[in-house]
């Protein structure tokens, strides 16, 4: 696989974590999310975590593609720095406190994480690379 088409895959399969998280933590359902609410917040969910992808993930990626940063490690802190600032930005007008807060944010920033990394995963797939030493693999 080329890493154009990685690099775009690994972008559509990012906002998918973001927009299942939204539809698991809705507090529409008296009784808890179950897979019908899930479902149904994912389109919304996954367009919104998109746009956010498009605006603040791209911009992240070009920068570090052009400082030769991207690496699992450099995926995990922006990833998570993303997610918490789109935690803060989301809560911001309603801010209940700071455990609420804190709660909020370390979901919203794991949850970056997580997408990054599953971004990463699939765009290190289309390096072109035949190397499998350590440093290739962890980018240490």
């Amino acid at each position: 696989m080329k890493e154009s088409t990685a690099t775009a895959i690994g972008f559509l399969i990012a906002p998918i974590f973001p927009a299942l998280m939204g539809g698991v933590t809705t507090l529409a359902t008296p009784n808890g999310p179950d897979l019908q609410t899930v479902l149904a917040f994912f389109p919304i969910g996954y367009l919104v975590s998109g746009l956010v992808t498009v605006v603040l993930g791209v911009p992240m990626f070009l920068v570090l593609r052009r400082l030769k940063m991207i690496r699992w490690w450099s995926a995990v802190i922006g990833g998570f720095a993303i997610g918490t600032f789109v935690s803060v930005i989301l809560q911001w007008p309603l801010f209940r406190g700071w455990p609420s807060a804190t709660a909020n944010i370390l979901i919203y920033g794991a949850t970056g994480a997580l997408s990054a990394v599953a971004f990463w995963l699939i765009w290190k797939q289309g390096r072109e690379s035949s190397s499998t030493d350590l440093t290739d693999i962890f980018g240490v």
